[in-house]
């Protein structure tokens, strides 16, 4: 062999290995296998690839109130008992937190929770919401006589200190006809044009996901998705969340997890008007692992987020959340690392017993046409 073709060949074989290594690194995480038995409170290992690194591997908060002591890392806005009894989200909690929505504080800020941590560029975020049966939405603008409950914040993104910067979130107008607004005060504030209170069904448990990220200073490279029950209600890459005006660049933290009545409290003609919180989980990283009820991501419509122990590029191991999930059913295993991505097809499990593995590709197989 010469040594031109041999300098050839090499920078052939080169190249495909820079091009597999930047395969590997811009690719999904893959789940391979899962060890342990996929029961409530028990830890599994999930084996596979590009799960990528997570340097703090608990989150920052999870709280499913089931001690009855609130987070030191959350503050309650209005009057919330972190520990309530009735209306049991599964059967593996004794508690839950309770608002009442026709009641608030003396700043008459309420009802939700805040984390009081430092602020960072990313974050992932859930709860779990409950209304009453006798819940009774707001329908006019503030001083219309029902304007209690017309002006909720679902979630909202603030820095740490004064009101005096950009802030983010998501809000839903009874005034307007329930419309959905991804607002950015100081900044864009778009309808999203759907009525946001069909998602909050009363006497039902719902899931709120919120993934944001924020932009640089100016720069239309802020993200923000949104999930309700599984289903993806907005996903923005190409968002401005720090307005050049405000000043530098500002981390911001979770300001508003839950409902905030903005106009409160509920004017409806009842004593009490009840919403209740479960299983809140806070991290400023993306990654994480999730049990969904479907083979593929964007079809799960009930997730039920896991609590990581370990963190490895090729091995997690998380402390199952069984959460609603009934022993027996099948469930399936999500992986999203910290760029967002995750493995678009679960791996099955058998939720209160074994794993379940996929069946191999068939073998001799001969085409007869």
């Amino acid at each position: 062999m010469d040594r031109e073709y041999r300098k050839r060949v090499f920078t052939v074989v080169a190249g495909l290995g820079l091009g597999l290594l930047a395969a590997t690194a811009n690719a999904q995480p893959v789940v391979g296998s899962v060890s342990g038995v996929a029961s409530n409170d028990q830890t599994i290992v999930i084996m596979g690839s590009a799960f990528g690194t997570k340097s703090v591997v608990a989150p920052l908060v999870w709280e499913d109130f089931d001690d009855g002591v609130l987070h030191p890392d959350l503050a309650a806005h209005g009057v919330i008992s972190a520990n309530n009894t009735d209306n049991l989200r599964h059967s593996f909690t004794s508690r839950n937190a309770r608002t009442n929505f026709k009641v608030t504080n003396a700043n008459g800020d309420g009802n939700f929770y805040e984390y009081i941590g430092d602020g960072a560029p990313k974050w992932f975020v859930q709860y779990w919401i409950k209304l009453a049966s006798n819940w009774s939405w707001g329908t006019t603008a503030y001083g219309g006589g029902n304007d209690g409950l017309a002006n909720i914040k679902f979630f909202r993104m603030f820095p740490n200190g004064g009101r005096t910067y950009t802030n983010a979130g998501y809000s839903m107008h009874g005034f307007s006809g329930g419309d959905v607004m991804r607002f950015f005060e100081k900044g864009a504030q778009p309808y999203l044009g759907v009525d946001g209170r069909s998602w909050f069904t009363p006497n039902t448990w719902h899931n709120v996901q919120v993934l944001y990220g924020d932009s640089g200073l100016d720069q239309a490279n802020g993200t923000m998705k949104l999930w309700v029950d599984g289903v993806l209600r907005d996903s923005m890459t190409t968002v401005v969340t720090n307005i050049g005006s405000d000043g530098s660049a500002t981390d911001k933290r979770p300001y508003v997890i839950g409902f905030y009545d903005s106009w409160a409290p509920s004017d409806a003609s009842v004593s009490n008007m009840y919403g209740y919180y479960g299983d809140i989980y806070v991290d400023n990283n993306w990654s994480r692992v999730e049990l969904g009820d479907a083979s593929t991501y964007v079809n799960t419509r009930h997730r039920e987020i896991q609590i990581p122990t370990a963190w490895g590029a090729s091995s997690v191991s998380v402390k199952i959340n069984q959460g609603s999930f009934g022993s027996g059913q099948i469930g399936y295993i999500y992986v999203t690392d910290s760029l967002g991505r995750v493995n678009a097809n679960g791996f099955p499990v058998t939720i209160g017993g074994g794993t379940v593995t996929p069946p191999s590709a068939p073998t001799n197989l001969r085409v007869v046409r």
